[in-house]
């Protein structure tokens, strides 16, 4: 696409710093330093964030193994969604942060309404204080990040009935984001992935 910045990268017309590569995802260094470890999943073909995250693939998993890589003691997957988020490229990625400690994505938990069940997974609310959005999916079997970002159907179904719910509650904007580990502060102890949403977001670490 002219004039996107990650199309140019990935047709070796712009440099960047790239840690893997292969027939549909390229990953490469941030060129912001907010963190140790600042990284970019982005797919090949120019899509739109909403367009990725209804047929993720395994842009997910190869997001979740470039963190495990590289953040041993936890990193943050994000992909931002419109203004609210901060948006800055129109090309669908995943950020992966990580190498140091990261504030909560969220206020304490509150109380959860279930909001969308399937025979896979659910979609609740948590009323947690900050932001007014806050969504959890869910798989209904027990599974942890690594075994749900492996699982590129479920996450694909789980980031599909997300996007929709971003959509109708956050015209604005909203963020998906998952925590590994200590350094971002894991506190739901299975898979999941956050919808965050319902006012300006601020930066993502």
């Amino acid at each position: 696409m002219p004039g996107c910045i990650f199309c140019a990268i990935i047709a070796r017309q712009s440099p960047a710093d790239i840690l893997h590569e292969d027939s549909e995802i390229i990953v490469f260094r941030n060129v912001l330093r907010w963190l140790p470890l600042m990284l970019l999943t982005v797919p090949k073909t120019h899509r739109l964030q909403e367009d990725l995250w209804s047929n993720l693939g395994h842009a997910g998993r190869v997001a979740a193994e470039m963190g495990r890589r590289f953040c041993p003691n936890g990193f943050r997957l994000v992909s931002n969604f419109g203004w609210d988020a901060l948006q800055s490229q129109p090309h669908a990625h995943i950020h992966v942060l990580g190498g140091g400690a990261m504030e909560a994505l969220t206020g304490r938990a509150g109380v959860t309404e279930p909001v969308l069940e399937t025979a896979q997974f659910t979609i609740s609310r948590r009323h947690s204080g900050w932001p007014p959005v806050v969504m959890v999916a869910e798989p209904r079997a027990e599974a942890g990040q690594y075994t749900l970002w492996s699982d590129e159907q479920m996450v694909g179904a789980m980031g599909r009935e997300l996007v929709r719910l971003g959509r109708d509650l956050c015209p604005y904007g909203f963020r998906f984001a998952a925590d590994f580990g200590w350094d971002a502060l894991q506190t739901q102890p299975g898979g999941h992935i956050y919808l965050l949403g319902g006012a300006e977001l601020g930066h993502y670490v």
